[in-house]
């Protein structure tokens, strides 16, 4: 049977990840909390070279291990795309709508996050964990962007960045270079524990797409 753009590993892997990260959990403390291992998961989410991913039985394992988080996805939308994706499995009754709404609102930006991944050659897409770009940026805000490595980095000076550091990754604007892949790197908030440092950067890619949760925009968590 031909595949269509549904079913390609790329889709299936797609909608794998998508309902893992509807539980709010990272691989690690969704394999720990669901009993599926990490190696299992990350064949799920990246399949290689000539795989198929998920398979039906695999799919029914994930709804399996959904369904102990509290969170329930048709195996149909896994596999296909079809039926209902990831949704609360027993929303509680003291759930307001707007807590509910935000629900739905995190299930868009998952939609949106996949379709920037898809449409943008090598992309990256972070959640700000910090509050070292405000104003300009919130905690809690998910940006993306291109990675750009080696000379073509030094192109994006002067840009707010998802910079990737050895350790870690986050959002700066970009300075000068000052040693081989050494850049000076700014924060925007005055009140920041460092409004500059120089770290060694991997990659840096401008940022070019924005997503906030309303919670983020209302500055309560």
């Amino acid at each position: 049977m031909r595949k269509t753009s549904k079913n390609t590993p790329i889709s299936l892997a797609h909608r794998v990840k998508s309902a893992r990260m509807f539980s709010g959990l990272s691989r690690k403390a969704f394999s720990e909390k669901a009993g599926l291992s990490i190696a299992t998961l990350r064949s799920w989410e990246e399949p290689g070279d000539g795989r198929r991913g998920i398979t039906p039985k695999g799919a029914a394992r994930l709804v399996r291990a959904l369904n102990k988080l509290e969170v329930f996805c048709a195996a149909d939308w896994i596999l296909r795309g079809e039926g209902t994706g990831p949704r609360l499995l027993t929303p509680t009754p003291l759930a307001s709508s707007e807590e509910l709404a935000l629900w739905s609102e995190e299930e868009s930006i998952l939609k949106d996050l996949q379709s920037f991944k898809q449409n943008n050659p090598d992309p990256i897409v972070l959640q700000i964990a910090d509050n070292a770009m405000n104003p300009l940026y919130l905690k809690g805000e998910y940006v993306g962007g291109s990675k750009k490595v080696g000379v073509a980095i030094e192109g994006m000076v002067g840009c707010d960045c998802i910079i990737e550091t050895t350790s870690g990754s986050f959002v700066r604007r970009l300075g000068q270079r000052i040693a081989d892949d050494a850049y000076v790197l700014m924060a925007l908030n005055q009140d920041a524990e460092q409004i500059s440092c120089h770290a060694q950067v991997i990659s840096a890619a401008e940022v070019v797409w924005r997503r906030s949760r309303r919670r983020v925009k209302n500055g309560t968590r």
